[in-house]
């Protein structure tokens, strides 16, 4: 046991014994210089104007024991205990670039305070000077309790069993005000309990202990904010610092999720990490990305951007357009971040099925598209639901798979394997049926948005012999329903060399079973008995 424990020993005996009488034994000395009642009116006259809260000139502000006494971001001290060729005692004798030499008893004094009294905070009987400095390395109170696995028995026979005064009075959250074990009282700050700062003050990001964590704890543009458990063990035990009773050293463990068919690893020496599922999610043999084993200590330097954990696309993928099948994870293009890189491949915007990526809870059918779109001037909208839901009352609904071949899975030929657009009259078994009737050879058109040679709409070896001029047979996918109204599909009568001349009244007469009267289709009977594939004569 080292001078520091032999003093706390002291102190708790003497808590134990008659804490409210006089000490025999004072171990701190009320002739020390301390930034209380010296250094800081001193460091405030001469510094202040380069080095307050408002300024901090190099990061350094003197407004506070704390910031005055602090080491710069990458952990290289300013003021050193014992040390009278500290920087700061060098700026004060003017040996620094833009500095002037203090008055001589000023330089004396904070000559006392630095190496005499080691940077003493304030007087007091108890403690050592060091006690209250982080950098210091012998006395610090953090680096003691360290040594002893955290055990905070000696601190509470002074100040407490919630050390929040005891006898001392003197309350343990009034520095650390979050709770004397909470996360941010050994690393982070007041915003986070992620570094910076690490456990040794270091602030830079291309230190080990700072690195990339406030990278993954804070909302990015690809990921939400991660929790700390998703690297690190973070019981509720003090069982991550005390380490069972025995002080607890660097380095931490770090555990990592396994990307798919893949084990991952962390290297402490090259500081990468290497198959884990948030920096290669997509399938092992993709061999797109273009940084699938990112460097910790390279933060800011495009080391997780889009495409450097799966190809744009996936090598699995044909299609770039990520929001087609990942709606769910994006709005109006832009990526939503709470649904990426969170363990789940989301598809579509809602439930299992087609309507899941197009259509609505009401059809599979367009609007909207895969894309969210809903206009039906768009050749991925256009006339799906004009067909499914027969707003053009020729016929009842239209089947999809009068046009397209319908998946059973995602993974079907002629789903999602090939680019846009979308494979229309395949040469698929039960596609088209109604649409190919008597001949017909349908085709579509993606440059011009045009059906061609369809059943429906007036071809086929019959319906082609009618050379009225209404029929129009390449009607446009994004036109109006005008395009499928009576008389377009064939003449009124057809000019066929078997109809004589008449009106939609006389239709009747030998088609009762498909038009009224008045010449309305009829289109409610079951089975339908229009563009159904058969003349129907009365």
């Amino acid at each position: 046991m080292g001078k520091v424990w032999r003093l706390i020993v002291v102190a708790a005996a003497a808590a134990a014994g008659a804490c409210s009488e006089a000490r025999k034994s004072e171990i701190g000395d009320p002739r020390w210089t301390t930034y209380a009642e010296t250094t800081a009116a001193i460091l405030a006259s001469n510094c202040h104007p380069c080095h307050s809260d408002a300024v901090a000139s190099g990061g350094y502000s003197i407004d506070s024991y704390l910031s005055a006494v602090a080491r710069r971001d990458d952990g290289t001290p300013r003021v050193v205990a014992g040390d009278p060729d500290s920087a700061l005692l060098a700026a004060a004798r003017g040996e620094r670039a833009g500095h002037v030499r203090v008055s001589e008893e000023d330089l004396q004094k904070l000559q006392d305070w630095t190496v005499r009294s080691r940077l003493a905070p304030k007087p007091y009987r108890v403690h050592e000077k060091g006690w209250m400095n982080p950098g210091d390395t012998s006395a610090f109170h953090g680096l003691a309790l360290r040594r002893l696995a955290y055990d905070n028995a000696t601190c509470q026979s002074c100040h407490g069993q919630d050390l929040r005064g005891g006898v001392s009075g003197v309350d343990c959250q009034s520095c650390h005000t979050n709770g004397v074990q909470a996360c941010n009282t050994c690393h982070g700050d007041a915003t986070s309990p992620a570094p910076p700062r690490d456990l040794h003050g270091i602030r830079v990001t291309t230190a080990l202990g700072v690195g990339a964590h406030r990278s993954h704890v804070q909302n990015g543009s690809l990921h939400a904010a991660y929790n700390c458990n998703v690297c690190h063990a973070t019981p509720s035990t003090p069982a991550h610092y005390a380490n069972y009773g025995h002080p607890d050293e660097p380095p931490a463990d770090v555990t990592v999720r396994s990307a798919f068919g893949l084990i991952a690893s962390w290297d402490r020496d090259s500081a990468t990490c290497s198959n884990s599922y948030c920096h290669r999610p997509s399938q092992p043999q993709d061999p797109r990305p273009r940084n699938t084993t990112p460097h910790w200590t390279r933060v800011g330097s495009s080391e997780a951007s889009c495409g450097t954990c799966h190809g744009l696309p996936p090598a699995s993928h044909v299609d770039n357009r990520c929001p087609a099948c990942h709606q769910a994870s994006y709005s109006q293009s832009a990526l939503v971040a709470a649904r990426h890189a969170n363990g789940v491949v989301d598809l579509g915007t809602g439930p299992d099925g087609c309507s899941n990526c197009h259509g609505d809870q009401t059809s599979p059918a367009p609007p909207k598209d895969v894309l969210g779109r809903t206009d039906e001037r768009l050749q991925t909208v256009g006339a799906h639901r004009a067909h499914l839901e027969a707003r053009h009352q020729l016929r009842g609904p239209i089947a999809c798979n009068e046009c397209h071949a319908v998946p059973a899975d995602l993974h079907d030929p002629g789903h999602i394997d090939h680019l846009p657009p979308a494979i229309v009259f395949p040469s698929a078994a039960g596609v088209g049926v109604l649409a190919s009737t008597d001949g017909a050879r349908p085709t579509y058109n993606s440059s011009s948005a045009t059906c061609g040679s369809v059943y429906c709409h007036g071809s086929g070896t019959r319906a082609e012999r009618d050379t009225a001029p209404t029929v129009n047979r390449t009607p446009s996918w994004i036109g109006s329903t005008s395009q499928a109204a009576c008389g377009t599909c064939h003449g009124i009568p057809p000019n066929n060399g078997v109809h004589p001349a008449a009106d939609l009244t006389q239709c009747v007469n030998c088609h009762s079973a498909t038009v009224t009267s008045d010449g309305a289709i009829r289109v409610d009977r079951d089975p339908i008995t229009h563009i159904n594939g058969v003349v129907d004569f009365n």
